[in-house]
């Protein structure tokens, strides 16, 4: 090949660590240009403005629209794709920085991400993006606090660990990394307010994290550190290390101050009030109180199955808004907003997928529906409070919930032996599970029961006849248990919703079930019946009707910058022949090429735009494959198709050039644990940060020299085996 795609950096330590100290060069030449040193605080040149800056308002806004923001997750798009402004809100961020944002009428929070992996090689542009926004809101980091891969996880002051080969490195503190970032920011902009990164919430170990940070700051730097906004998450999640939730803070791993929230915390408005008041007590005992308090991200993290239905999201988020907006306390609120405790607060998110079943990935709460981009009943309950704002009520406590009915697909069960999903376009959600004729199997669901009661189950079911509608259903079946079994005999009428019987007595199958998390088994005891929908209900009549539409096509957009970029298909295209697979970008790319490492003889193939159609060895992109599209400008490649619900990738040992075939993302570690110690290495490439394009997990380097983290859509990856393995993707 004349020209090759290029080669993935050396992931050698000794090579990697120069690249990390390529800001702290850049900041010593900065300050030095600027007549300062790193480590005292320097004077900053002209007097900057108060924080609180109440932005103009559009005419037909309420005035304090500007309060309410929104989160955009930009893996399902950029902000324009979605009808915001039917939404009315004053403020949005995207967890990133932009030289230019949007034009949206709305106020960008730039957000600077200091996770090890990231900082500092990712701010070599920050003085020129600061140049462009003037008086801009700048978070410094994410979530220090949380060891999430979302999370921007620090110790509050430098640190010395060991790496698996025992040496010994340091970790720079948050109080450092916010010094610098805050010194260099305002050195640009004096008119620029900066914030703390928030923490997830305002529990009293996430305060003494806090504490130990501004101890830092003060020890190090002889001074207070400085901030024009202070900034938190609230979210209601467990605090014990190693479990889920937020974790503990780095360095707080033995605290003993953790809360130990369930699930159902995540809407408990005396723990919103609880954390409110604690930051807001932090702040005045440390001569912040007239400072804005700003809460970045809160929402709805967990699922319908547990009991978070949209009603009660809804619920959730109209309290929490007649909390913030009308919330007054001048012992603790800020004079200067009228004793306001909160000043703004943005809800998570604007487009977040929903979540699924037996997944780690997917939220609650979002306003626009990422596949259809149409408003979902969060954004319409949005839309009607911004509408209604001047005749909000006042906060009222939450009631007790009512029951509700619990609806579930088939295809988000966890399902073993021969139940395995199957696609249908006439059937609700476009998928439903079956057992093969040959095996067995047994197909799991859970829900949340919001109060106790006697209870049935629906099924939404399809048997071909008589001789293969035997199955068997258990609720709540102890571990290793056989539990409480019925046999159910499903009827055989084609699709049809059914309460499911007890065959023996013919008898609805009715159910106690007292508050909380319940499941379901169905086993397999004939073979062939199809199974689309549950829903656990306390009605014995009438049958349900609802069936979610089939949305048969998604498309994931992924942008191209000029030159090379390593791409996959995250669906299945209609046709994939290379011109009818690329058509979005007809005419915007020269050549194609693909590793296809089982033809040991002649792996590399290619589809080259100036070569005759015989001349060319690469006539279809497949999925599960990587290629390397050389685009001839920068552009943005939209792939259109079918979901796929399950593929199967196989490595083989030493290089294979793989796609990501999901519509989601998903962390590295998570999307390819099918092969968990037999991959030694994988690359990503990042055409769109020229600085280091190239992105690499290598699993002998310790964990902060690793700077690919999550498998994203659309994109390739060249990984490395030490032996043959499978890996299987569902989405």
């Amino acid at each position: 090949m004349t020209n090759p795609p290029p080669a993935p950096r050396s992931t050698s330590l000794r090579q990697w660590l120069p690249a990390t100290l390529t800001l702290t060069l850049a900041l010593l030449v900065f300050f030095g240009a600027q007549g300062g040193v790193l480590g005292a605080p320097q004077s900053l040149p002209g007097a900057a403005p108060s924080a609180w800056q109440t932005p103009t308002v559009a005419s037909g806004k309420h005035p304090d629209a500007w309060r309410f923001g929104i989160g955009l997750d930009r893996q399902f798009g950029e902000i324009s794709d979605y009808d915001y402004q039917t939404v009315g809100v004053g403020w949005w961020a995207d967890w990133t920085t932009r030289d230019r944002p949007p034009a949206t009428g709305m106020e960008y929070a730039q957000l600077i991400r200091v996770r090890e992996t990231w900082y500092p090689t990712n701010t070599l542009n920050l003085t020129r993006t600061v140049q462009l926004n003037p008086g801009a809101l700048w978070l410094i980091g994410n979530e220090p606090d949380c060891s999430w891969i979302d999370c921007d996880y620090r110790p509050a002051d430098d640190t010395t660990y060991t790496d698996q080969s025992g040496r010994p490195y340091i970790v720079q503190g948050y109080a450092t990394v916010y010094h610098d970032l805050y010194q260099l920011i305002k050195r640009v902009d004096p008119s620029a307010r900066v914030a703390n990164g928030a923490l997830v919430q305002g529990t009293p170990v996430r305060i003494a994290y806090l504490n130990a940070v501004w101890d830092a700051y003060l020890g190090r730097y002889g001074a207070p550190m400085p901030l024009d906004v202070v900034n938190f998450h609230n979210q209601m999640v467990r605090e014990v290390y190693g479990e889920w939730g937020a974790g503990l803070p780095r360095g707080f791993e033995t605290s003993t101050l953790g809360r130990t929230y369930t699930a159902q915390d995540n809407d408990n408005m005396d723990l919103v009030r609880d954390h409110v008041g604690r930051i807001r007590q932090w702040m005045k005992d440390h001569s912040l109180q007239n400072t804005p308090l700003i809460i970045s991200e809160y929402g709805i993290l967990q699922a319908p199955w547990d009991g978070f239905t949209a009603d009660r999201v809804n619920r959730y988020m109209t309290n929490t808004f007649n909390y913030f907006y009308f919330t007054r306390d001048c012992t603790l609120g800020m004079p200067a907003d009228d004793c306001r405790l909160v000043q703004r607060w943005q809800w998570f998110s604007l487009n977040s997928p929903p979540k699924l079943q037996n997944t780690t990935e997917g939220w609650n709460g979002g306003l626009f529906d990422p596949s259809t981009h149409q408003m979902t009943v969060f954004g319409e309950n949005f839309r009607d409070y911004m509408r209604n704002l001047s005749n909000a009520p006042t906060p009222t406590p939450v009631g007790t919930l009512p029951p509700s009915d619990s609806q579930r697909e088939a295809e988000e069960a966890t399902l073993s032996g021969g139940m395995h999903r199957e696609q249908d376009t006439s059937v609700s959600s476009c998928a439903y599970v079956t057992d093969r004729p040959d095996a067995g199997g047994e197909l799991t669901l859970s829900a949340f029961i919001p109060t106790g009661g006697v209870y049935y189950l629906w099924a939404r079911v399809w048997a071909s006849d008589w001789s293969n509608n035997d199955y068997q259903i258990v609720f709540d079946r102890p571990a290793g248990q056989t539990g409480n079994v019925k046999r159910w005999q499903l009827g055989t009428n084609g699709w049809h919703w059914e309460i499911v019987r007890d065959r023996t007595t013919s008898n609805p199958i009715a159910v106690q079930l007292s508050q909380g998390v319940h499941t379901w088994t169905i086993i397999s005891q004939d073979r062939g019946a199809k199974f689309d929908a549950f829903e656990l209900n306390t009605r014995s009549y009438p049958a349900p009707e609802w069936l979610t539409p089939c949305q048969t096509t998604f498309s994931v957009d992924v942008p191209l910058k000029t030159g090379a970029n390593l791409v996959s298909l995250p669906v299945k295209v209609d046709a994939t022949d290379v011109p009818s697979a690329l058509s979005s970008i007809s005419g915007q790319y020269s050549k194609i090429y693909s590793y296809q490492a089982d033809d040991a003889t002649d792996p590399w193939k290619v589809w080259d735009q100036s070569l005759p159609d015989y001349a060319n060895d690469l006539q279809k992109l497949e999925v599960g494959r990587g290629f390397w599209l050389y685009a001839t400008g920068d552009t943005t490649l939209r792939l259109t198709g079918q979901r796929l619900l399950a593929t199967t990738v196989t490595l083989l040992p030493g290089a294979s050039l793989i796609g990501y075939p999901r519509r989601t993302a998903m962390p590295l570690t998570t999307a390819l644990a099918g092969c968990s110690g037999k991959i030694t290495k994988v690359y990503g490439y990042q055409a769109d940060d020229t600085g280091d394009p190239w992105k690499i997990w290598d699993a002998s380097l310790p964990g902060y020299a690793n700077d690919l983290t999550d498998l994203r859509p659309g994109y390739g990856y060249w990984v490395y085996a030490s032996q043959s393995c499978t890996l299987n993707f569902t989405d």
